[in-house]
């Protein structure tokens, strides 16, 4: 059974498999630029099924190949996986438009797909409808050329916006699996926006149509780190995408919720969220209102530095809830995504990509004064605890 910290993924419409420098073009690039991606999908394969077989092993010989052989001579996808990679279930649409497979790994299966979408709309509704039948609640890679655009941004040319029944089909996909494009998700992203480019008369059409979509990605995905659109090569007007996507350690699969406060005989809260928070806001507070001469706010009672009272504890609290409403409010913006070009889109989408960048810098880690690593969860929230319950506790007052 594979431990799967991180998979890197990749997906090309290759504009058909037919012709040797095509095959050789794609071999190099994945030979070269996509070297450690386990997980290719191709797209428009355009060739009959022998052709197809001979120049994917060509092009990939260590890998297992699953291929969505089309009935004509413009479809086709495959789905090339490393044999390091186990599968325990495999299938195909049989139209030439969806090849799958699921992978077995220490945190359960992951199911990937490779996509080349249709450009009709009664086709559309049909994959729509077909890929709704998957089991999206779980873990989930859709990759390919979904031949559609759901945004304005997402072309410059007669490339139309996906509306009407497909539409609603679509958004019923999407409700079901909780698909995010990991374009908006990405930590860092590289080369062109659009994914295709074509002449179109005297202009230049350029689209989006080449993506990732992840399901449920908030509870097994830690970050996507990096999303690369690459330039342009001759042998397809599609540009090859490629995704790194880090998943989540079993010990930080639990949903992260929001801090309850509770307090035990005048200790420090235990929540070790809320630990992090409260250090900043009373070193803040600390260090302008607590003089030298231990004088608090104008009373006259001597402490330790740093210590905190159960009074005092109350105000920090309430702060610490007001910068969450205040966190809440801003959401959007720290997301550093360009929301206002998305409308009204759901705040979900906004919040996915907040979770993911900080998940990014979740604490994995910890390094106590002697030295020793942490890195256990349990372990780590008790000296969490421990610290903080030694650093924040309400000292004893001599009687003398």
């Amino acid at each position: 059974m594979t431990k799967l910290e991180s998979i890197t993924v990749a997906s090309w419409n290759v504009h058909g498999l037919g012709h040797p420098d095509r095959v050789r073009a794609v071999q190099k690039w994945i030979s070269t630029k996509a070297r450690r991606a386990k997980v290719i999908g191709l797209q428009e394969l355009k060739a009959s099924e022998a052709v197809i077989e001979f120049n994917i092993r060509q092009i990939m010989e260590s890998s297992h190949t699953i291929v969505d052989y089309s009935n004509t001579d413009r479809g086709g996808a495959a789905l090339l996986i490393h044999r390091s990679l186990q599968i325990t279930a495999q299938g195909v649409r049989g139209d030439g438009s969806v090849a799958w497979a699921k992978i077995r790994t220490e945190e359960g299966n992951i199911g990937i797909a490779s996509v080349y979408g249709p450009d009709s709309g009664r086709e559309r509704i049909r994959l729509f409808d077909w890929l709704k039948e998957l089991d999206l609640r779980g873990k989930w890679i859709l990759l390919g050329d979904w031949n559609m655009t759901l945004n304005k941004e997402d072309s410059i040319g007669p490339s139309p916006l996906l509306q009407g029944a497909p539409l609603r089909r679509w958004r019923a996909l999407d409700q079901k699996g909780d698909l995010l494009d990991v374009y908006h998700a990405a930590g860092r992203t590289e080369g062109p926006f659009f994914t295709r480019q074509a002449a179109s008369g005297n202009r230049l059409d350029q689209s989006r149509l080449d993506r990732v979509y992840l399901s449920e990605m908030r509870n097994w995905i830690h970050t996507i780190t990096l999303v690369k659109h690459y330039e342009k090569m001759a042998v397809s007007d599609h540009v090859p995408v490629l995704v790194d996507i880090a998943i989540k350690p079993p010990r930080n699969r639990s949903r992260r919720r929001r801090s309850s406060y509770t307090k035990m005989d005048g200790e420090a809260l235990k929540d070790p969220i809320f630990y992090e928070e409260a250090k900043k806001v009373a070193q803040r507070i600390l260090t302008v209102t607590m003089p030298y001469n231990g004088v608090v706010d104008g009373v006259g009672e001597t402490r330790e530095p740093g210590s905190v009272s159960p009074e005092e504890f109350k105000v920090l609290e309430a702060k610490v809830r007001e910068g969450e409403l205040e966190e809440c409010k801003v959401a959007r913006r720290r997301s550093r995504h360009k929301w206002l070009k998305s409308g009204d889109a759901s705040t979900r989408y906004f919040y996915a990509m907040l979770i993911s960048k900080q998940n990014a810098e979740a604490l994995t880690t910890l390094h106590k004064e002697d030295g020793t690593v942490l890195e256990e969860e349990e372990e780590i929230l008790e000296e969490v605890h421990r610290f903080y319950g030694d650093l924040y506790h309400q000292p004893a007052i001599s009687q003398d």
